[in-house]
């Protein structure tokens, strides 16, 4: 008697069970008779995207003031109108600066800064450089010094980049600050570099870009910053100039900016043989070729090298005859230290 209740309590219980346990759907069972079965069950796996994370994006150099112009005053004569705004007496070259927090503009003998903001997602290659007109009958010097002994209307003018930098003196003509390397904005949720995901309006997936998060700070990026700055003499006579018509009494100055993904090397190899005796060149915009050298193995015993007759550099290649690697490497002349007006060089070995 026992054991019967026992039993139907048993089965209550394991029906139970059965009513509150997810359903399970079963295929069909091996075939009746069958000593072994096997199947396969297919599957997919589908790329959902690549994101490409090479983002180039810089702000454009400018100024505070938007830019570069200055006004020569050899004789101090804004000084004396206006010794308050104007401060830097005889022989000043004044820039506006943009006043500060809405305060009016001010003149010194220094530019703003020209900033060229990387916010790219990779180091660039920042190339600077400054060409200079003059007005018939005024030269440059390459020093402040020599203003004092000018007998000739004199300027001098010099560009440094950042405070860290010396300032390098500028000439008539073409003028080239060395290359600045600018760090990228590394990858950092929200405040650098990110993926993004924006679901698409056919409800099908996903769009993915990557880019700059909502709490990037620009100030914080790196950046190339330049300046200009100069002064001009006090003791030779400016009349002829300032008789000159309006347009060409005036000392023109145009600025020049490239930016590029960083490399280590302008030249694609650096290596040529008599039978490759040309290599790809991508020189940065404003570069040119200062000094050309060939040299024996040891890196002694340099020969001048002229460009067009020797070997020949454009902006994008630099080639070398057969002829001449041939007859070089026999002589035991294996490399050709180039230097270029941005200060860098490159040593090309002949093989």
């Amino acid at each position: 008697m026992r054991r019967k209740h026992f039993v139907k309590l048993t089965a209550l219980a394991t029906a139970a069970v059965m009513a509150v346990s997810p359903a399970v759907v079963f295929a069909d069972d091996s075939t009746p008779g069958a000593t072994s079965a096997g199947s396969s069950i297919e599957g997919s796996g589908n790329l959902e995207g690549i994101v490409n994370k090479d983002v180039f994006k810089v702000k454009l150099p400018t100024t505070a003031t938007g830019d570069t112009n200055f006004i020569l005053d050899p004789q101090g004569l804004l000084n004396i109108a206006n010794n308050t705004l104007y401060q830097g007496g005889t022989g000043a070259i004044y820039f506006k600066n943009k006043g500060a927090s809405g305060a009016a503009d001010t003149y010194s003998n220094t530019s703003d800064a020209i900033e060229i903001i990387n916010k790219s997602s990779y180091d660039i290659d920042v190339a600077f450089s400054v060409k200079v007109e003059l007005p018939e009958g005024v030269q440059m010097v390459e020093t402040k010094a020599a203003l004092a002994d000018a007998t000739k209307p004199s300027i001098y003018l010099e560009m440094k980049e950042s405070e860290d930098e010396a300032p390098t003196a500028l000439k008539a003509g073409d003028n080239s600050a060395k290359v600045k390397l600018v760090d990228k904005v590394a990858e950092a949720a929200g405040t650098g570099y990110e993926i993004k995901a924006t679901a698409k309006t056919d409800g099908t997936g996903y769009d993915y870009t990557y880019e700059l998060g909502d709490s990037f700070d620009e100030t914080a990026a790196a950046k190339a910053s330049y300046t200009l700055s100069g002064q001009c003499d006090t003791t030779a006579d400016w009349s002829a100039v300032n008789a000159l018509e309006a347009d060409k009494k005036t000392v023109k100055t145009t600025i020049v900016w490239s930016a590029k993904k960083h490399t280590d090397s302008y030249f694609e190899s650096t290596t040529v043989t008599a039978s490759s005796n040309s290599v790809a060149v991508s020189l940065p915009e404003g570069v040119t070729l200062s000094k050309a050298e060939l040299t024996l193995t040891d890196g002694t015993g340099a020969v001048p090298l002229t460009n067009g007759n020797q070997f020949t550099l454009n902006d994008t290649s630099f080639t070398v005859s057969a002829r001449n690697v041939t007859s070089w490497v026999g002589a035991n002349y294996t490399k050709i230290v180039l230097t270029f007006s941005d200060g860098t060089s490159e040593t090309i070995t002949l093989q």
